[in-house]
């Protein structure tokens, strides 16, 4: 079975049915899938829709991000690999965390 990729489909196909698949994974409250599926539309065509729709995306995941931290077992688990990180001198990485 061929993807969509693989034939020739014209890009502003290909930015509508990553701005659907985006659409999907945001209510499915998938929100990392959803920001990269929405850049990929955005890579093949720029609307303001999807460009509306990346930011809430990306809002939505820094919110999903800081409720996940605030669970006590969780930000423990965080902690103890950006110790970890910090011991093995990868600075950034251990800042993201």
């Amino acid at each position: 079975m061929k993807t969509f990729d693989e034939e020739n489909v014209d890009f502003k196909v290909r930015a509508r049915i990553y701005q659907r698949k985006g659409t999907i994974l945001l209510k499915t409250k998938k929100y990392k899938e959803a920001v990269e599926a929405l850049e990929a539309s955005l890579f093949e065509s720029k609307t303001d829709v999807v460009k509306d729709l990346l930011i809430e995306a990306k809002q939505k995941f820094k919110e999903w991000e800081i409720e996940q931290n605030l669970n006590p077992e969780l930000s423990d688990a965080k902690n103890k690999e950006a110790n970890q990180l910090f011991k093995e001198k990868k600075y950034p990485e251990a800042l993201k965390l």
